[in-house]
């Protein structure tokens, strides 16, 4: 073989060589980087974030059937919750108006106190009737401070309940919780309602179908009042 043929055999094997190591390098990632997924994986995510959706919907439906229940079972857990808060509004009230013709001791009848202090907030000050409204009675067993029993309280709440004239009624004891009536059933909300004793059995009998009793005692001590005119 003369050197002639020589170099052409080398110049061959070294493009043979140089071709089978650059197909080598080119690996199938390379000739399809833009496929990163197999069809199997690109599924893979979706149907996880569906399995995650449809958990959250189950929890969800769970906790609304445990709040439907707990209010089933506790029908005025929701009035109890707003006495609570009421109670912060109201806290202070003894710095309140006292009613004309309300002032100093008055007294009570059952279920009340034998004795009575009367307080209303500013807009009962206006309108004992108009939304927002806050009638505060002292219930005592007797003349004295330290008698205090129970403070009960008349909240106008336009819609609340109009067929009983949107007044919500509460019973404190004289640390400001909510007190129990013996089936341990609290004193917040529609006390009474549909049944023969209670807070608004009692004060639907109220002259003027205003569950005020006020206004009625009011009229009465105003027409026995020489310099009052009505």
């Amino acid at each position: 073989m003369n050197m002639h043929t020589k170099l052409t055999t080398m110049l061959i094997t070294i493009l043979i060589t140089l071709l089978i190591t650059a197909g080598c390098e080119q690996r199938p990632e390379d000739a399809g980087a833009e496929e990163t997924q197999t069809p199997t994986q690109r599924q893979v995510e979706p149907e996880d974030q569906q399995q995650k959706d449809w958990q959250q919907q189950q929890d969800d439906m769970q906790k609304q059937q445990r709040d439907q229940q707990q209010q089933s079972d506790n029908p005025n857990s929701a009035d109890a919750e707003y006495a609570e808060q009421l109670w912060t509004k109201i806290k202070d009230y003894e710095n309140w108006t006292v009613p004309e013709n309300f002032k100093g001791w008055q007294d009570g009848v059952s279920p009340h106190g034998k004795i009575l202090k009367y307080y209303i907030n500013d807009a009962a000050a206006e309108d004992l009737t108009q939304d927002g409204a806050i009638i505060v009675k002292e219930n005592y067993s007797e003349k004295s401070e330290d008698a205090l029993m129970a403070i009960t309280i008349m909240e106008k709440r336009q819609g609340y309940d109009p067929e009983t004239g949107d007044w919500f009624y509460v019973k404190y004891d004289p640390a400001g919780k909510v007190m129990t009536n013996p089936a341990g059933k609290k004193l917040a909300g529609l006390i009474g309602k549909g049944k023969s004793q209670g807070c608004i059995p009692c004060h639907a009998a109220a002259k003027g179908n205003d569950y005020l009793f006020m206004n009625d005692e009011k009229a009465r001590t105003d027409r026995n009042d020489p310099n009052t005119t009505n």
